[in-house]
């Protein structure tokens, strides 16, 4: 029987983590379960307290990591939890009272040749308006692939609910450390993409349980139109780092970033500006105009960010 081990990072968010546990201790626990590690993060906010509550009931290891990162977070679980198979939880997460024996169910089915997954529900603060869904992220929208356990050959799973084999994750180096920030939106993103994606490359396969179900606790303003405004200039910081980092376009730089970049973003802002003063587009066309302008913005930053990093690394 394979161990498994549930881990929780954790950034000055207490009530949600107490939510969290809340949730996961109504759930059945399989045989296998061996304990929850959860990693504050970037400042002490009170976990610590929450983890001795709930560990006189099951074993709930505190850790710490001054780093305010969300990756970092996961690494740290990972390398103190000594389970074979590690479930990696937010901690703005609820779950459903099989989610457990379902991940079980899987993992010793399947074993070391899948990594693991399963759907995400919303548990919104407020809903947002329709038409303003599809430009918000997955973690808003949500994760479903039906009633039918299925194995998967290209990156599928969210981040705030999936598990990896431990020997496997560390093997290959953990979760990078390119995103997820914990003091803001100004990182980059698609670690867990990154992530199932080398796990494919390696030879495994995604295992989805329709029955591993979570919700993800959405706050209004997660569902604002400034939100997902910055979310795809994540997405287009995320492509520019990693663009630069393979030496796409190393020709034709403006400013440390493709003229080509420059030139789409600048004719996209001066095309909303006339459109915006003559009243010739509707509303929803105006906000695409910003949307697709915030992620250009973010490709030229994500340039620039990693050619300041090559040269301070050069300087060095």
């Amino acid at each position: 029987m394979y161990s498994i081990a549930v881990v929780i990072p954790n950034h000055k968010r207490p009530n949600l983590l107490e939510r969290l546990l809340t949730s996961i201790f109504a759930t059945t626990f399989p045989e296998s379960l061996i304990g929850i590690w959860v990693v504050e993060n970037g400042g002490k906010a009170g976990a610590e307290d929450i983890c001795q509550r709930f560990n006189t009931r099951f074993p709930v290891h505190y850790c710490y990591s001054e780093m305010a990162n969300l990756s970092n977070a996961r690494n740290v679980g990972a390398q103190n939890a000594k389970a074979d198979f590690i479930i990696f939880f937010d901690d703005d997460l609820r779950c459903d009272n099989n989610t457990l024996v379902a991940y079980d169910a899987s993992i010793q089915q399947y074993g070391h040749s899948c990594f693991y997954g399963g759907p995400l529900g919303i548990d919104y603060e407020e809903k947002p308006s329709e038409w303003l869904m599809k430009y918000l992220p997955c973690s808003v929208q949500g994760l479903d692939e039906g009633s039918e356990h299925m194995l998967f050959d290209k990156p599928v799973f969210l981040g705030g609910n999936h598990a990896v084999a431990r020997d496997k994750l560390l093997q290959i180096g953990g979760y990078d450390l390119h995103s997820a920030g914990g003091e803001g939106e100004e990182s980059a993103m698609g670690e867990e993409y990154r992530l199932q994606q080398r796990l494919l490359d390696d030879g495994l396969k995604g295992s989805y349980n329709p029955n591993a179900n979570v919700w993800h606790f959405v706050p209004k303003e997660r569902c604002s139109e400034t939100w997902a405004h910055q979310r795809f200039y994540r997405s287009g910081l995320t492509l520019g780092i990693f663009d630069s980092k393979k030496g796409a376009d190393s020709s034709a730089v403006f400013l440390g970033a493709p003229r080509w970049i420059w030139k789409q973003y600048w004719l996209l802002r001066l095309k909303r500006f006339f459109s915006k003063l003559t009243n010739a587009e509707k509303y929803e066309n105006l906000f695409k105009m910003k949307h697709e302008a915030a992620r250009l913005k973010g490709i030229i930053d994500g340039y620039r960010l990693e050619r300041d990093k090559q040269k301070n690394t050069y300087n060095q």
